[in-house]
């Protein structure tokens, strides 16, 4: 029952309505407004795992792509890679469909490529490859009225096109079109092509298909290198393609590559364009037919490009965009979503939607609205190239535009968490995001630790790696390479004195962007390390360097998580700490857990949105 909103009058309907109110048209409007906000749906986000590295016969799923097909239906397809190689090793196509809104799927289906196929000679000349290991590379589909296109590329030498007109279920023997690339050749003498990755779009004005692609003469890096970025596209609903005029090459912008387009709501096409060159921020270039005369491009300040694929959808008149958002270095980490209103002039939303290791995604949209990012997650070994799966998340618009509250973690390589033997699901970070999603709280937390840092090279980056993040609160641990003497030295890294004026530089430096700073101390190390280069304990020298951090949070008046003190009342307790390290300094996944721990006892205290 919808309740009034004015406590003096229940709602009643015809002559008996209240006439101290419903006979003022405004108080009618005021009544359909708040029933309007009642029935409007929450924020809602979930995920699930759809190809999870190591099963199937394949040690890697990367290149994630998604469309949504007229009838409802979602078709997700990846590169399967056989080994973690890389690029150039065996790979075949997979795809999985889900005619349920994503809510079951069918089983993982290879792609009938064909054989007979040849290693690109670049590839043998670099060592890169080797035959009879082959390459099917940079899956891109197009969702049309009735039919799938479908694109893929053959030791990113050869292009094939083929089609679906059952709903994905089947598609057509596949029709080589390397042909159109040769038409570049007058212009760029390449021996590398790739489309997409990702999906490609339809012209709702005319029916244009259109296909981002790059080319290469794979003289440099990876055989990748240097390169250029078009467009091919097809006017004949896949039948034929042709190829568009060159968008960038390098130099002009630094190997420019994996590239996304969208229709405008004006009917201008527009690109997003990888590339490397400083500083790291995506490229973009329009056109009005979505082949020719391409703008010059023109970086984009407000989406950092730490040099990664990134995706664009049309949501009615809203551009939606995904990329790992990372405004210091090259890590693939924290895919996020941002949102558009004028066309990609400029991004009013962002929401991280994997605020660890992540990197390739595509997106797309359902037939009832919700938004669909299929994304790489997670990297073995501390490395995002090497994703252990392939994760899609639905989420309404709603969820997009709520703010939750960001945490950035700075830091050292106990920061950082992840080594050997510990994941990064393991490491603190993660398990404070987990931990404060489960009491209700919005949260994104992301991890900025960087192993061997000290505290003068921590605020070096701050504004870099922290400020320009936008974060709510920032908690910063240092102390362990700070105070210690490396062997054959006589002096510690970092001054104390020095250590104490980072500590509050940083601490101004966030008040002043009216972000919440929370110090820690370091765990205590374990009586079975080493000693430094001064022949004792380091634990000895660091003790100072607590006892700073300590008198910086009060003096400062902001939180502080006393680890040391709380690892050193668990020893008092009998517990032995070297259970809780890996080397006798960093913590293992049952210290990462207590550290957690103890941080959530402080954080739940800290004003939340």
């Amino acid at each position: 029952m919808l309740r009034s909103p004015f406590p003096a009058c229940r709602v009643k309907t015809g002559r008996e309505a209240c006439p101290t109110y419903l006979k003022d048209m405004r108080t009618l409007f005021l009544l359909l407004a708040f029933a309007t906000l009642t029935l409007a749906e929450p924020p809602r986000l979930d995920k699930q795992t759809l190809f999870e590295s190591g099963t199937g016969g394949y040690a890697l799923y990367r290149i994630p792509g998604l469309v949504v097909t007229d009838q409802g239906t979602l078709i997700a397809y990846c590169e399967a890679r056989k080994t973690l190689s890389g690029d150039w090793g065996a790979i075949d196509l997979m795809y999985r469909r889900s005619e349920d809104g994503g809510q079951t799927w069918s089983e993982p289906k290879k792609f009938d490529v064909g054989g007979g196929f040849e290693k690109n000679p670049v590839a043998i000349n670099q060592k890169l490859g080797k035959f009879p290991d082959i390459t099917v590379n940079n899956p891109v589909m197009i969702a049309d009225k009735g039919v799938v296109h479908f694109l893929y590329c053959v030791e990113y030498m050869r292009a094939f096109y083929t089609r679906s007109e059952d709903d994905g279920k089947t598609f057509s023997p596949p029709v080589e079109i390397t042909r159109t690339f040769e038409d570049f050749k007058p212009a760029y003498d390449w021996k590398v092509i790739a489309t997409g990755p990702g999906h490609g779009i339809r012209l709702s004005k005319n029916g244009r298909l259109i296909v981002p692609v790059w080319l290469s003469t794979g003289e440099g890096g990876h055989a990748h290198r240097p390169s250029a970025v078009s467009v091919i596209v097809s006017d004949d609903a896949g039948k034929n393609w042709k190829r568009g005029d060159i968008v960038v090459q390098h130099p002009d912008l630094t190997n420019p590559s994996e590239t996304a387009a969208v229709e405008l709501p004006d009917g201008r096409v527009m690109l997003n364009i990888r590339h490397e060159s400083s500083p790291h921020q995506r490229a973009v270039s329009i056109s009005e037919d979505g082949a020719t005369k391409w703008s010059k491009s023109a970086r984009d300040p407000a989406l950092p490009e730490p040099i990664c694929m990134g995706s664009l959808v049309r949501l009615g008149d809203r551009v939606l965009f995904s990329n790992p958002h990372n405004t210091d270095g090259r890590d693939r980490r924290n895919v996020s979503i941002y949102v558009s209103e004028d066309s990609g002039k400029s991004w009013k939303y962002r929401r991280s939607i994997e605020s660890g290791f992540s990197g390739y995604s595509d997106l797309a949209i359902g037939k009832d609205g919700s938004v669909y990012c299929f994304h790489e997650r997670g990297g073995m070994n501390g490395n995002a190239t090497q994703t252990e799966s392939l994760v899609l998340a639905k989420f309404n618009f709603e969820w997009t535009t709520k703010l939750p509250t960001r945490i950035v973690c700075l830091g050292d390589s106990i920061t950082k968490g992840f080594r050997p033997g510990v994941k990064e699901t393991e490491a603190f970070p993660y398990r404070i995001e987990t931990g404060l999603r489960k009491l209700g709280i919005d949260v994104e937390v992301l991890n900025v630790g960087i192993g061997g840092e000290t505290s003068s090279q921590g605020l070096k980056r701050l504004k870099a790696a922290v400020i320009d993040q936008r974060p709510d609160i920032v908690t910063i641990m240092y102390g362990a390479n700070d105070s210690y003497i490396d062997k054959g030295k006589t002096n510690v890294r970092v001054p104390l004195e020095e250590y104490r004026t980072n500590f509050t530089a940083m601490i101004r430096e966030l008040k002043k962007a009216k972000i919440t700073p929370i110090l820690m101390t370091t765990n205590r190390y374990g009586g079975k390390h080493p000693a430094d280069g001064s022949g004792q304990h380091p634990q000895l020298q660091m003790d100072a360097y607590m006892k700073v951090c300590r008198e910086v949070a009060a003096t400062e008046n902001v939180a502080l998580i006393d680890h040391q003190s709380l690892w050193i009342e668990a020893t008092k307790k009998g517990t032995d700490i070297e259970t809780w390290m890996t080397d006798h300094v960093h913590p293992n996944a049952r210290g990462h857990a207590e550290i957690a721990k103890d941080m959530l006892e402080v954080m739940k205290k800290e004003r939340f949105r």
